[in-house]
Formats: structure tokens, sequence, C-alpha cells
């Protein structure tokens, strides 16, 4: 199965959860018009300082690659909220599967149910947020990095949306341990 994530840092961190899912996943990570200044996501440095070395060959920054990816990809799981040049919905085919969620933002369940409602997301964030306020959802407390434990509840979800097997309790288990990405 192909996948290809649009948005932002958030993103990056699903891709390399599916990614791990099973080797025969392909994942990309197309970097919106938005981010191709910004130094997190353009830096090579910065960039395998948050996600690692590896997810760096996962990277498209390209239009034509993007366009490509998106055209060729099984499943597309993107943020709306960035894709201000409707590239998903210009490129997309109809028998793909598109999987949206609203950017992550920390306090503030309001401003996500808002974002999460303009888009109709497939995902709604705020909900697993307010399932879950007793576990640690952010790095940091004024922060918008999610914790592992939010990612991963995430990527339950995307799970459950296309009937793939999530991670086995001790593999979930350990990466709840490492916090990734590397913020």
């Amino acid at each position: 199965m192909r996948f290809v994530f649009m948005g932002n840092c958030q993103m990056v961190a699903l891709c390399q959860y599916i990614r791990n899912l099973s080797h025969d996943y392909e994942t990309l990570w197309a970097c919106p018009e938005r981010f191709k200044d910004s130094f997190w996501a353009t830096s090579k440095p910065r960039f395998e300082n948050i996600f690692g070395n590896e997810q760096i060959q996962y990277n498209i920054t390209e239009r034509g690659k993007i366009i490509e990816s998106l055209q060729t990809t099984d499943v597309v799981i993107y943020q709306p909220h960035f894709d201000s040049n409707n590239i998903v919905e210009d490129t997309c085919i109809s028998n793909q599967i598109k999987i949206t969620i609203a950017p992550i933002f920390v306090n503030s369940t309001e401003r996500m149910k808002i974002k999460e409602k303009k888009y109709n997301t497939s995902i709604r964030a705020s909900e697993i947020i307010e399932r879950n306020k007793d576990q640690k959802l952010y790095i940091k407390d004024k922060d918008n990095h999610p914790s592992s434990f939010l990612l991963l509840e995430i990527i339950k979800e995307i799970c459950s949306l296309l009937d793939i097997e999530f991670y086995q309790d001790s593999q979930y288990k350990e990466l709840l341990n490492k916090q990734y990405p590397y913020y």
C-alpha cells in the first residue's frame, strides 16, 4: 500500500509511524508550498535532528514529484488547512482514499474543533485529546508538538479507517518510551 502525507511536521511523524507498521507500506511526505521556506523543512541538519536521517529519503518538495506521487498513491493523508493551492483535490483520482486531519494545537481544542468542522476532517484530534486528558499529549506544555502517545492514537484511528493492523502491544509500548520526533 502506498501513502502520501501532506501537511506540517506532525504529518512527517505520522508518515514515519505508518511506514514502520509494515515493510509493505511505501510512505512519502509531500512538503506543502507554505513550508518550502521553513527552516525545519528545508535545513537538512535541522530536519535530521528532528526526524532522523532515514526520513529525508521519503520527503518530496518538487511540485512535479508531488503531483506524480499524489496521482499514483493509494492513500492520501493530509491537512487541508495547509493545502492552500488545492493540490490534493485537483490532483488525486476518485478511487484513492483521502483521510483528513486538522493541525493539532496545544491548549486550544476549540481552535482544532473549528478547523475540523470547517474541513469536515476524517480524524478529529480534538476528540482524542478530550478522551485522554490524563495522558501526556504534548512534548512541552506550551508547544504544538504532539507526544508519541497522541501521534500513536491518531495512527490507531488511521488504521481503523483503513482496516489495517496497528502495532503489537510490545511495539506500542516501546514506541511510547521513545519520543519521536526528537524535538
